[in-house]
Protein backbone atom coordinates (compact mmCIF):
# COMPACT_ATOMS: atom_id res chain seq x y z
CA UNK A 1 0.00 0.00 0.00
CA UNK A 2 1.01 3.39 -1.29
CA UNK A 3 2.18 5.90 1.61
CA UNK A 4 -0.62 8.55 2.03
CA UNK A 5 -0.03 12.58 0.59
CA UNK A 6 -1.04 14.85 3.40
CA UNK A 7 -4.30 15.78 1.43
CA UNK A 8 -5.45 11.77 1.74
CA UNK A 9 -4.14 11.94 5.25
CA UNK A 10 -6.27 14.44 6.34
CA UNK A 11 -9.24 12.80 4.35
CA UNK A 12 -9.37 9.33 5.44
CA UNK A 13 -8.90 10.49 9.37
CA UNK A 14 -11.89 12.35 8.90
CA UNK A 15 -13.24 9.60 7.11
CA UNK A 16 -12.45 7.18 9.88
CA UNK A 17 -13.94 10.23 12.66
CA UNK A 18 -17.34 10.05 11.10
CA UNK A 19 -18.01 6.73 8.85
CA UNK A 20 -21.32 7.51 8.42
CA UNK A 21 -20.16 11.14 6.51
CA UNK A 22 -20.92 10.01 3.40
CA UNK A 23 -19.49 13.73 2.20
CA UNK A 24 -16.34 12.91 3.86
CA UNK A 25 -15.93 9.42 1.96
CA UNK A 26 -16.70 10.98 -1.06
CA UNK A 27 -14.06 13.53 -0.66
CA UNK A 28 -11.66 10.28 0.38
CA UNK A 29 -12.50 8.78 -2.39
CA UNK A 30 -12.14 11.69 -5.19
CA UNK A 31 -8.73 12.27 -3.20
CA UNK A 32 -7.23 8.65 -3.58
CA UNK A 33 -9.22 8.40 -7.40
CA UNK A 34 -6.96 11.71 -8.33
CA UNK A 35 -3.91 10.33 -6.99
CA UNK A 36 -4.78 7.26 -9.11
CA UNK A 37 -5.42 4.75 -6.41
CA UNK A 38 -8.31 3.25 -7.72
CA UNK A 39 -8.78 0.05 -5.96
CA UNK A 40 -8.67 1.70 -2.81
CA UNK A 41 -11.45 4.72 -3.97
CA UNK A 42 -13.96 1.89 -5.10
CA UNK A 43 -15.38 1.48 -1.54
CA UNK A 44 -15.79 4.95 -0.58
CA UNK A 45 -17.35 5.91 -4.24
CA UNK A 46 -19.71 3.43 -4.08
CA UNK A 47 -20.91 4.70 -0.92
CA UNK A 48 -20.67 8.27 -1.77
CA UNK A 49 -23.10 7.38 -5.17
CA UNK A 50 -26.24 7.54 -2.26
CA UNK A 51 -25.10 11.13 -2.20
CA UNK A 52 -28.19 12.88 -4.29
CA UNK A 53 -25.86 15.95 -5.27
CA UNK A 54 -22.74 13.91 -5.99
CA UNK A 55 -24.27 10.78 -7.16
CA UNK A 56 -23.29 11.65 -10.88
CA UNK A 57 -19.70 12.45 -10.15
CA UNK A 58 -19.60 9.36 -7.92
CA UNK A 59 -20.68 6.98 -10.93
CA UNK A 60 -17.97 8.90 -13.38
CA UNK A 61 -15.19 8.24 -11.03
CA UNK A 62 -16.69 4.98 -10.19
CA UNK A 63 -16.49 4.39 -14.16
CA UNK A 64 -13.18 5.02 -14.66
CA UNK A 65 -12.09 3.35 -11.56
CA UNK A 66 -13.56 0.71 -12.76
CA UNK A 67 -11.81 0.61 -16.33
CA UNK A 68 -8.49 1.80 -14.63
CA UNK A 69 -8.20 -2.05 -12.97
CA UNK A 70 -9.23 -4.04 -15.56
CA UNK A 71 -13.37 -4.40 -14.88
CA UNK A 72 -14.66 -2.93 -18.38
CA UNK A 73 -17.89 -4.81 -17.79
CA UNK A 74 -18.74 -2.79 -14.52
CA UNK A 75 -17.28 0.50 -16.07
CA UNK A 76 -19.35 -0.23 -18.83
CA UNK A 77 -22.43 -1.04 -16.72
CA UNK A 78 -22.59 2.40 -14.67
CA UNK A 79 -21.90 4.53 -17.61
CA UNK A 80 -25.23 2.88 -19.15
CA UNK A 81 -27.21 3.83 -15.60
CA UNK A 82 -25.52 7.30 -15.68
CA UNK A 83 -27.26 7.44 -19.20
CA UNK A 84 -29.96 6.02 -18.02
CA UNK A 85 -30.37 7.94 -15.11
CA UNK A 86 -29.53 11.47 -17.03
CA UNK A 87 -32.55 10.23 -19.74
CA UNK A 88 -34.93 9.73 -17.36
CA UNK A 89 -33.93 13.53 -15.38
CA UNK A 90 -34.96 14.91 -18.80
CA UNK A 91 -38.58 13.71 -19.31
Amino acid sequence: MEEDTPLIALARNKASENPTDLELRFALGKRLHEAARFEESLGELRLAKQIPKRRKEALGLLAIAFEKTGRREEAERIVRQIADESFEEDD
